[in-house]
């Protein structure tokens, strides 16, 4: 970590430049299993599936960037980067299940689970939204769904970059 803060270039650049690179890395590994997809799909719904998945792509690493940089050790870095994942992931189904209550369970608990849930769909992306198999088995995706998930991956990765910038600039040593 020292090494990086004695390069002779900015700390907004250097977080800039291995966002744009592990972005660029996240759309070449879509292209690449998109291309595959191919032959499988329809083009379309693979172009649709393609740039959903470089957007989710894009969007883990960000998180990675942030948390290598603002924890000091790798493990709980990578924790913390799989249960964001898997935590953005379910919370689709995590509404699901606490909408529909438990019949004759009035508790505190169950009355609040329902609005934690809500809450944390707030604070987190919706990435069960994102790359949808669904969209190339059935053709049912869209542009207006690609444009809302592209919104919200910028909206994160923005929110994500800041944060990592504030970390590294907060670092004296």
């Amino acid at each position: 970590f020292e090494f990086i803060l004695s390069l002779d270039i900015r700390r907004a650049s250097y977080v800039m430049g291995k966002l744009l690179g592990f972005g660029l890395i996240g759309i070449l590994l879509a292209i690449a299993v998109s291309a595959v997809a191919m032959a499988l799909a329809p083009a379309a719904d693979v172009l649709l599936w393609g740039i959903s998945l470089a957007c989710e792509l894009w969007l883990v690493a960000a998180v990675s960037l942030f948390c290598v940089i603002a924890l000091p050790q790798i493990m709980p870095a990578a924790g913390f980067v799989l249960g964001f994942y898997v935590l953005a992931r379910s919370l689709g189904a995590m509404q699901l299940m606490s909408s529909s209550p438990i019949p004759g369970e009035a508790s505190l608990a169950h009355q609040a689970l329902p609005r934690l849930v809500d809450l944390l769909a707030l604070l987190l992306p919706r990435l069960d939204t994102f790359t949808q198999s669904a969209w190339l088995a059935d053709r049912n995706g869209g542009w207006n769904l690609i444009a809302a998930i592209a919104a919200q991956a910028a909206i994160y990765i923005g929110l994500l970059a800041a944060a990592t910038m504030f970390d590294l600039y907060r670092k004296n040593y």
